[in-house]
């Protein structure tokens, strides 16, 4: 009867544990955003800080602010210097947009041409349909467009800047207070418990990064190879890109490799395609065969499970749950953990008390 009733108990607080979980991640965490950048932010630069703590002996907020200082100056630097070059790129498309445009209308006459052939349609049904349709954007309805969308963006803008002020200046408070509120999480009732799910997080963190890390870095080789292969100029930058896209969630390399294989198909350059997409197919089993297994292998999970929760946080939170997924069973399995283990010990005390 014992036996049956800590089951039950165990099997009542998991659930209870999954459940609080999912809400904090589905409904608190949004809230806190800043904040959890804030700490990350903080916990990256903790090495900084104490360089200026240790050898130019600087009180913790000196040095955390320094630590900041430097750290803002580099990023916005890097902004400034990706936005200056940006510009120029934009600025030579525009000074290009005539020829480019002929180029491009030449092509799809040459793309149409190819497809109504293969499919037996007249010559320039596609075309003229393609113009019809490109008709109806006149320069009126992107303005219009353009013009509507300017005030949500604006509002956008202004949420970024204060999300960015807020995380800025919550990482400073961490990085200065670290120490007292290290000291006072463990003296807390709940230390233990709040560092032994922080220690499984933060071994989670590492170990996604460390995945994604690895995975991006073969991507990038695998795309340098194929591009190399395809005769594809700046195939170095293609492929830094395309292995930055493949650590989104949001993107991935589909978005580069599928429609480049498509518009090299519909050019006749077949060999091209079938290097694009073979690179893909590479790309694709490299990602769901060593993130399951680097994630598993440093976090404890199975590569299966490590799968079931990355596909079942996508189905619960959108494509962020494929991140959020595999953390949020880590915390709910610590805290269920916790929480039988303390009932079992409370229960064991009570069977001893009532038999002496």
């Amino acid at each position: 009867m014992r036996f049956d009733s800590a089951k039950l108990v165990s099997l009542i607080i998991g659930l209870a544990s999954y459940i609080v979980v999912y809400l904090a991640v589905k409904y608190a965490l949004p809230l806190f955003i800043p904040f959890v950048a804030a700490y990350v932010l903080a916990w990256c630069i903790r090495p900084v800080a104490k360089i200026f703590s240790d050898r130019f002996r600087m009180n913790s907020g000196m040095a955390a602010f320094m630590a900041l200082f430097l750290t803002v100056v580099l990023v916005v630097s890097f902004l400034c210097w990706t936005g200056i070059n940006a510009a120029g790129q934009v600025c030579g498309l525009i000074k290009m947009w005539n020829r480019c445009s002929g180029d491009m209308v030449n092509e799809m006459k040459h793309t149409c041409s190819y497809i109504e052939d293969s499919i037996g349609l007249k010559d320039g049904t596609i075309y003229r349909g393609v113009v019809r349709y490109a008709d109806g954007f006149n320069t009126n309805n992107i303005t219009s467009k353009v013009m509507g969308s300017s005030v949500s963006a604006a509002v956008t803008s202004v949420e970024c800047i204060v999300a960015a002020f807020v995380v800025i200046i919550s990482a400073f408070y961490f990085l200065k207070d670290r120490d007292k509120m290290a000291e006072k999480r463990a003296g807390s009732l709940f230390g233990k418990e709040i560092n032994r799910i922080m220690g499984r997080i933060y071994t989670t963190g590492v170990a996604y990064a460390k995945a994604q890390a690895v995975i991006m870095i073969i991507t990038a080789v695998v795309c340098f190879i194929g591009f190399k292969m395809a005769g594809i100029k700046y195939s170095a930058l293609y492929a830094v890109v395309v292995g930055i896209l493949d650590a989104l969630p949001l993107l991935g390399i589909g978005v580069f490799l599928l429609p480049a294989a498509a518009i090299y198909a519909l050019r006749r350059q077949l060999r091209t395609a079938v290097i694009m997409v073979v690179v893909f197919i590479i790309c694709y089993c490299t990602r769901e065969i060593l993130e399951p297994r680097i994630m598993g292998k440093n976090v404890g999970l199975s590569p299966i499970m490590t799968m079931i929760t990355m596909y079942v946080g996508y189905k619960l939170f959108g494509l962020t749950g494929v991140i959020t997924g595999p953390f949020s069973y880590i915390a709910a399995n610590e805290l269920a953990n916790i929480l039988i283990k303390g009932t079992g010990e409370v229960y064991d005390e009570e069977i001893e008390d009532s038999k002496t």
